[in-house]
């Protein structure tokens, strides 16, 4: 079998899983956050596995079909990573404006490219396309909030910086190697796509529960046993106050199977997910230290630290989620509302 059987079959490999993949996920809507994002991003690798796979296609109606999918790939790996990472979604007309600006001026690149010599619109797709990854890998590292509706933050990092250095590289390769070289570069392409998928699987779905068993919680009964001894736990031994606690490490602690932890907070206590599930609890003891007689000389940095954040930016967002203000305005409003009393 020649290196190029091989490559094809692995693509075939590559497509397939991705559509496997896009599938669980759509199957188990319910259960998964940022859906649409996934499936941008996975219609953004199938056009590239067909557009680098298939040369045959070069310039035909399904290469510029095809086309316009590859190029928004980098833009659909930072609206992934945004995602993921927590940071709020653009509204809708400023992210049309900005996909419709990408397309269009990729296709106006990509048709100039078509009749030039020098390859200049290659050279300035690829800067672009780089700094949507370096500014990825900067949300990556500034992020302390991760949101974990599919799975947790260290698993979470991992995947979004093997896919963004899967990307980088590809698309510094692509510029340094020569036409006939590419082969290679594609060939590594796709064996990362295939570790990557695999490994997003398994955190995902957890492989060894059972793929779609894990995600599909709406056939799991109510449990009200076990949502109570969660909270009891969470509650008497304080482990929201431990930083970085996970919804494994409690299913650990409580000895419970994590897909049924997480399905008696989100559908038994009616939290959004196991964040949402902690931080309640994160911000009714700092409410209750901010407001607590002989407190007034620990600032908000020190409450935050002391209820399980690991910076004031996520602690301020969470708990003007759940109060409506912010430390600073409950703690001045308490301050306030005492007075009035004593001067009645």
């Amino acid at each position: 079998m020649s290196l190029l059987d091989v490559f094809r079959t692995l693509n075939l490999l590559c497509a397939a899983g991705i559509l496997m993949t896009t599938y669980l996920l759509w199957f188990n809507r319910k259960s998964v956050k940022n859906i649409n994002e996934i499936l941008f991003f996975s219609v953004s690798l199938v056009s590239h596995l067909i557009l680098t796979g298939y040369l045959n296609i070069r310039y035909t109606v399904l290469h510029w079909v095809v086309y316009g999918g590859t190029s928004l790939g980098p833009f659909a790996c930072w609206l992934l990573t945004r995602a993921l990472t927590g940071k709020p979604r653009l509204k809708n007309k400023y992210l049309l404006s900005l996909f419709f600006l990408l397309l269009c001026c990729n296709y106006a690149l990509a048709i100039w490219d078509r009749y030039s010599s020098p390859k200049y619109p290659d050279i300035f797709i690829n800067i672009v396309s780089l700094g949507f990854m370096v500014h990825s890998i900067l949300i990556i590292f500034q992020s302390n909030t991760i949101k974990k509706d599919i799975f947790e933050n260290k698993e979470r990092k991992i995947f979004l910086l093997g896919v963004i250095s899967v990307i980088v590289i590809s698309l510094m390769s692509e510029l340094a190697l020569k036409p006939n070289q590419l082969i290679y570069l594609f060939f590594l392409q796709r064996l990362s796509i295939v570790v990557l998928m695999i490994y997003f699987l398994t955190i995902t779905f957890s492989l060894k529960e059972g793929i779609v068993r894990k995600k599909n919680l709406d056939n799991l009964r109510k449990d009200p046993a076990l949502s109570e001894k969660i909270a009891d736990v969470v509650t008497f031994d304080k482990l929201f106050l431990q930083e970085g606690i996970t919804i494994a490490k409690l299913s650990e602690i409580i000895e419970e199977k994590e897909y049924k932890v997480r399905h008696a907070i989100i559908h038994d206590l009616g939290f959004k997910n196991f964040t949402d599930f902690i931080n309640s609890f994160r911000i009714n003891e700092a409410s209750e230290m901010l407001i607590k007689p002989g407190n007034e000389g620990l600032s908000i940095l020190e409450i935050a630290f002391h209820v399980g954040f690991s910076s004031i930016g996520p602690f301020n967002r969470a708990f003007k989620a759940c109060t409506g203000l912010t430390p600073s305005q409950f703690r001045h409003a308490k301050k306030q509302s005492e007075s009035n009393l004593v001067v009645a």
